[in-house]
């Protein structure tokens, strides 16, 4: 599958600028010019920026992949990070062990520093994943030109050691995004990876509690986040491999079976890019891929669109704005009042 052809607004940053702005006219054309007509679209577009920039779930910037479809029994295991000669040998002696398939999203730095590991993932039918080149903790602040050498790097480490020039899945370093990264991702049409549950193992180093964190909170079609590496070399999570070890059992008690991101997704071949926009979702009948995302913004993106189709018609895109977002943040519903002793149009009859 290909992502959709590039439309006039080249990313999804450029739809939600120009949404602010007819916002703010509309807001300022109902309301009058104020403190409050200007300041209300101000803060939802921050609000909204803060969210698709810090959860790594957002699909603000570019669509976001975040669990696989909830029926069934399986579940997706992912590692970022790696590969590490001192951890990854043992998470592939566990996953061999209960014949589970994971997915490793690796820093092409280190996959090309360790061939013999990138041979085993490969070998023993796991899937490798794109982490970028580095693992730049600012990376997110690169412009695009920077995005997609980082990318295109880590990507060829890949196709080096696998012999195919299919996208791999893309899963951002700290799972962060931004504009630059969104308009990267477009231009090579990726598919990009979240995760539902985080095993929290690259914060703590008690394998029992990692586990149970893992197995009290998962269920079928979520993406694991664990850490079978560091991206600063010299350190190690040794953690990771004892506590699969307790999560495996546990999910086969469970009943739940291990497959790649990509077969969770619908997909039989490793390494194969699947981009996945809610439309394409619910055409092929996983209307819940996207996550909570879907519902919110895409109706926000068809309002958007609106402006152009309706020669700037900013009111459809300002009430989808008021009924959203206040929602999304929790406060109260916001609507237009009408002023005091001022008649309101008869409805024309239906």
């Amino acid at each position: 599958m290909r992502l959709p052809a590039r439309s006039r607004l080249s990313s999804r940053a450029d739809v939600l600028a120009l949404a602010y702005a007819a916002a703010t006219a509309g807001s300022v054309g109902v309301f009058g010019f104020s403190l409050l007509s200007v300041g209300i679209p101000a803060a939802i577009l921050l609000a909204l920026f803060a969210d698709g920039i810090a959860r790594p779930g957002s699909s603000l910037f570019y669509p976001t992949i975040t669990h696989g479809p909830r029926t069934g029994q399986r579940v997706a295991l992912s590692f970022d990070d790696g590969p590490d000669p001192q951890v990854t040998p043992a998470v592939l002696d566990a996953l061999a062990q209960y014949d589970a398939r994971a997915t490793f999203f690796t820093i092409g730095r280190s996959l090309e520093a360790h061939p013999q590991l990138a041979q085993r993932l490969m070998a023993e039918h796991h899937e490798l994943g794109n982490h970028s080149w580095q693992h730049s903790r600012w990376q997110n602040f690169f412009g695009v030109r920077r995005q997609l050498l980082e990318i295109e790097r880590g990507g060829q480490a890949i196709a080096a050691l696998a012999g195919t020039q299919q996208q791999p899945l893309y899963r951002p370093p700290i799972g962060l995004k931004s504009p630059p990264l969104g308009l990267a991702a477009r231009r090579l049409q990726l598919t990009l990876v979240a995760w539902s549950l985080h095993s929290r193992d690259s914060q703590g180093d008690d394998p029992q509690r990692i586990a149970r964190r893992v197995l009290r909170k998962i269920r079928p079609g979520d993406i694991v986040l664990m850490h079978d590496g560091h991206d600063r070399p010299g350190h190690h999570r040794p953690a990771c491999a004892p506590a699969l070890q307790q999560i495996l059992q546990g999910l086969r008690e469970r009943h739940l079976r291990c497959v790649t991101v990509s077969e969770l997704l619908g997909s039989d071949q490793p390494n194969a890019g699947i981009p996945v926009q809610p439309t394409t979702a619910r055409a092929r009948g996983d209307p819940e891929l996207l996550g909570a995302n879907r519902g919110f913004y895409d109706p926000l993106w068809r309002d958007a669109r609106l402006i152009t189709a309706e020669r700037f018609n900013t009111w459809p895109l300002v009430r989808s704005l008021l009924d959203r977002a206040p929602r999304r943040l929790g406060v109260a519903h916001l609507a237009p009042a009408v002023p005091a002793g001022k008649p309101t149009a008869p409805r024309s009859p239906e």
